[in-house]
């Protein structure tokens, strides 16, 4: 079933502490995605409405159905559009929408470990007092661990390039995860690079690069491995081309 994360992200906000993360759970149980895919393309919803300055107020203000800030809700708390002049309603219109913003950041951390938990291995169960303990993965490429890995390069999945096309598959990506990571002898995957994407993708690995390096799992800053790592990646020789001299961020797509 394919999932409408945006109703998932509205309802999520309307519940009970308690309730959200076990709705959550359930949603992902009801739709075609693998936990991490499901949970990565909720979490990157919440980070393209953060983006919006202040906290997508628009957003929801506009289109949170059945929420603090439709025009039903509105009149059912006595505060019609024409009543907020005063003083008064304007701040307990405030009220209301520090209470959203906080709704929306609790489940915007609660998405976040649902993501972490199902990349890393952990159990995710609806009950928190059930809980298998985290499988430790560390990468053989260099040594980070696996969970970070695959959040750094999850828009693979979750983002499209810029003809509109997933960059990969949820099978392909595992494919990539176990084969260039994991050092598992397997076909390489496919990637859609299509016109005009090549140097997205590489600015994508040398930013991981210098993550890598940043956080000290490089060696003496060789960029080296990881440009191999980026030629032997996928099925495709678009990249063999690609030398030190241009193995940098020169394209203006976003990642994030």
């Amino acid at each position: 079933m394919e999932s409408n994360f945006s109703e998932i992200l509205k309802t999520a906000i309307e519940l009970d502490e308690l309730l959200i993360k076990k709705y959550l759970i359930d949603q992902q149980n009801k739709s075609s995605d693998s936990p991490p895919i499901f949970f990565g393309k909720l979490r990157s919803l919440i980070k393209s409405i953060k983006l919006e300055q202040p906290i997508a107020i628009k957003w929801l203000f506009h289109e949170t159905s059945g929420g603090w800030f439709d025009e039903v809700g509105l009149i059912n708390r006595g505060l019609s559009t024409q009543a907020l002049g005063s003083e008064t309603n304007e701040n307990i219109f405030f009220k209301h929408l520090e209470e959203l913003c906080r709704q929306f950041d609790l489940v915007a951390d609660i998405v976040n470990r649902l993501f972490e938990q199902s990349i890393s291995g952990t159990e995710v169960n609806p009950n928190p007092d059930s809980r298998k303990a985290e499988v430790s993965l560390v990468s053989k490429f260099n040594g980070m661990s696996m969970e970070q890995v695959r959040s750094f390069f999850m828009p693979l999945v979750t983002k499209k390039n810029k003809n509109g096309k997933q960059w990969m598959t949820e099978e392909n990506f595992e494919i990539f995860m176990k084969r260039s990571f994991l050092q598992i002898d397997l076909p390489k995957p496919k990637i859609n690079v299509g016109h005009g994407n090549k140097y997205a993708v590489v600015a994508l690995f040398y930013k991981f690069y210098d993550l890598c390096d940043s956080e000290n799992f490089t060696e003496s800053n060789k960029k080296e491995p990881y440009l191999s790592l980026l030629k032997n990646a996928f099925n495709t020789t678009t990249f063999n081309d690609v030398e030190l001299s241009n193995f940098k961020v020169k394209s203006k797509y976003s990642w994030k």
